[in-house]
């Protein structure tokens, strides 16, 4: 996944997904109504299939091959005085300084094809990128969302995982894919780049033009009797497991600009440390600053 902004372009690896996943996208239309508000509206047939690593099986142990889902979605995205980037096709968000609203309608209408289920899935992102002179600039994002209904697990909220070595902003580095899965949850990304602050007054590094960043990434979230245990539709695969009433916490800081295109950083996982997630790794990746 490439992905860039106004200061520094990414390249990161996201291979969570270790079920297949097959979609229909039957509409898509976005209009933006003023400079202010954007919408997006779209409907989709979304099919899961059942592997050796993810199998699906009812308590009962009848073997299911897939899942699905008959979406609709509905987005409203509210932002003040910010750059935007358009094409004839691509529409590129790029900064603004006050915070982003994203709020996200979808639900699924039960009864159209085999094994397909039904419910309704609001969701609330709250993004903010400001600036502090001298100290750099943070970046935050804040969701919260909650499933009404009973669903199968391939359809509960799962925290992002990320099991390899590379950076990846949008998932939690020493959580493992599918460790962890709600109905209803809160997270938090908290990145702040000090662009040099501190290593650009210490004579010889500062020529090396070293950004230090620290990050801290949490999640929260609870499920419903209806969709844990005997209670859930499918058995949960082995090492998945809910939060419980801990939130978790893992921390990390990092050196990126490193020979003006690497990045390293350190993550320490502070809670839920007796689960399958390693406690500590180092994190690598690309970064083209311009």
């Amino acid at each position: 996944l490439l992905l860039m902004d106004s200061d520094v372009l990414h390249l990161e690896l996201d291979l969570g997904s270790l079920v297949h996943l097959g979609t229909l996208l039957l509409g898509n239309l976005e209009h933006g109504f003023n400079m202010d508000l954007n919408m997006a509206f779209s409907a989709a047939a979304k099919r899961w299939y059942a592997n050796a690593f993810v199998p699906m099986i009812t308590h009962d142990g009848t073997a299911l091959s897939s899942v699905a889902t008959n979406e609709l979605h509905v987005q409203s995205r509210f932002s003040h005085e910010e750059t935007v980037n358009r094409g004839h096709f691509i529409k590129k968000y790029v900064h603004s300084r006050f915070p982003v609203l994203t709020i996200d309608l979808s639900g699924s209408v039960p009864g159209l094809r085999t094994n397909d289920w039904g419910y309704f899935r609001p969701e609330l992102t709250v993004d903010w990128v400001a600036n502090i002179p001298p100290l750099g600039k943070s970046k935050l994002r804040a969701s919260a969302g909650t499933i009404v209904g009973q669903v199968p697990y391939p359809l509960l909220f799962m925290y992002g995982g990320n099991s390899t070595n590379l950076v990846n902003r949008n998932a939690f580095s020493c959580m493992d894919y599918f460790e962890f899965a709600a109905d209803t949850w809160a997270t938090l990304f908290w990145l702040h780049n000090f662009h040099g602050f501190f290593l650009g007054k210490i004579p010889l590094l500062k020529k090396l033009n070293l950004r230090e960043e620290v990050e801290l990434k949490m999640a929260y979230g609870t499920l419903r009797d209806q969709n844990s245990g005997i209670n859930a539709p499918l058995v949960f695969p082995e090492g998945m497991s809910t939060l419980g009433n801990v939130p978790y916490v893992e921390i990390s800081a990092g050196l990126s600009n490193i020979f003006k295109i690497l990045r390293v950083d350190g993550c320490w996982r502070l809670t839920h440390r007796d689960h399958a997630g390693p406690n500590f790794k180092l994190m690598f990746g690309i970064d083209f600053s311009f």
